[in-house]
């Protein structure tokens, strides 16, 4: 009993003092319910969140369940506006580079101006990068939501500059969601994870439990790239091999 409350104790001490990314949650105890076993449809509610809070022996992995040669499981989420995306029909006309991340996610934030650059780039094709590829962000739950909303990588709070509430509705979501677009550029897309009322966190649960995961999908619907924390340089060069193979 006392090396089970001063290792929490010592876990709680950690996770106050680290940011997003720049060290990997390490579980502690029973991480609760583990990801799908290569699932071939939408998984949701793993942790039994939101009924059930995250707490250091219920918190996510990070950790991504579907991998290079796996095939991508379709999904359709929403924008913004209201306006569904369905993952089969984006890639019926050019392959998708998938992103998932929240506003309180530093990481993933700092991200966006190299992700934006990129973007922007011509391929040797002559196309942008947003035209060759569609980079397509998923909101997911917060890294790091705002006191008292524990976070889901270490179970307890993790208040930082950037922190925002935890969404627990899917309106909710979207209002955090809100904060995005003033910091992407160019035609990428930006779709909100479902949460309750809906499905709970389907591309969350179903495609990998990381706070900024990434892949890369060719038009075949196979995941070339697998990523649980997103690195632009090896994406690029994951895109780069996926459209020149496709350049007659």
């Amino acid at each position: 009993m006392w090396h089970n409350s001063l290792r929490i104790f010592f876990f709680v001490v950690l996770a106050g003092t680290v940011a997003c990314g720049q060290d990997d949650p390490v579980a502690t105890g029973d991480p609760g319910p583990i990801g799908p076993d290569l699932p071939d449809q939408l998984q949701a509610g793993l942790f039994s969140w939101p009924e059930q809070p995250f707490s250091p022996t219920n918190m996510a992995p990070v950790e991504n369940y579907l991998g290079v040669g796996d095939t991508a499981v379709d999904f359709t989420l929403l924008d913004l506006d209201g306006t569904g995306s369905t993952l089969s029909e984006l890639l019926a006309t050019r392959p998708v580079l998938l992103i998932t991340g929240s506003f309180s996610c530093g990481v993933y934030v700092q991200m966006l101006d190299e992700l934006n650059a990129f973007a922007a780039e011509l391929h040797e094709s002559g196309m942008r990068y947003d035209e060759a590829l569609h980079i397509v962000h998923v909101y997911v739950v917060e890294a790091h939501p705002s006191d008292p909303d524990p976070s889901p990588y270490y179970g307890v709070v993790t208040d930082h500059p950037e922190s925002i509430p935890q969404a627990r509705t899917y309106p909710a979501r979207v209002e955090n969601a809100r904060r995005m677009p003033a910091l992407l550029e160019g035609s990428q897309l930006l779709l909100v994870d479902d949460v309750t009322p809906k499905p709970n966190n389907p591309v969350w649960c179903t495609y990998g439990t990381g706070a900024n995961s990434a892949f890369v999908i060719d038009m075949e619907g196979k995941i070339v790239a697998s990523q649980d924390w997103a690195n632009l340089p090896d994406l690029r060069r994951a895109a780069n091999r996926l459209l020149s193979s496709a350049t007659p």
